[in-house]
């Protein structure tokens, strides 16, 4: 699909950390990008906020602990009628649970305004962004 060149760049705005912090606390899913045998590796991951970082469950990604890991997750917030998307890079440490925590030292986020409003939220699948 071509985009026409005198078609408008889409509207986005920096997310203050306030509102990065907040779209952690109720998503669940988001991904983790690490360097694997000389390659980047990004795996799916569930996460969850606890006490200033984000944390990963163990399984799967014993290679990462001690690594610099970038973990990135996004939405759509229907209501403000935008998709968003975060990054949290740090290094990262194992809990005594065995879980791994990252720090969110660098966070980092971005909205971007999609077409469809208010009613948008009642789609199936977000409007396209403008």
């Amino acid at each position: 699909m071509s985009v026409p060149a005198d078609a408008a760049a889409p509207t986005s705005r920096p997310l203050l950390r306030s509102e990065c912090l907040a779209l952690l606390r109720h998503s669940r899913v988001g991904r983790a990008a690490f360097p694997a045998g000389g390659l980047l590796t990004i795996v799916p991951t569930a996460y969850r906020l606890a006490d200033g970082y984000v944390v990963l469950p163990l399984g799967g990604l014993e290679e990462v602990v001690g690594q610099v890991v970038t973990f990135q997750c996004d939405g759509y917030d229907g209501a403000a009628g935008e998709r968003w998307s975060l990054c949290v890079t740090g290094r990262t440490e194992r809990r005594p649970d065995g879980s791994i925590r990252l720090a969110l030292d660098l966070l980092r986020g971005f909205a971007q305004a999609c077409r469809g409003g208010s009613n948008a939220s009642e789609a199936a699948e977000p409007p396209p962004c403008e």
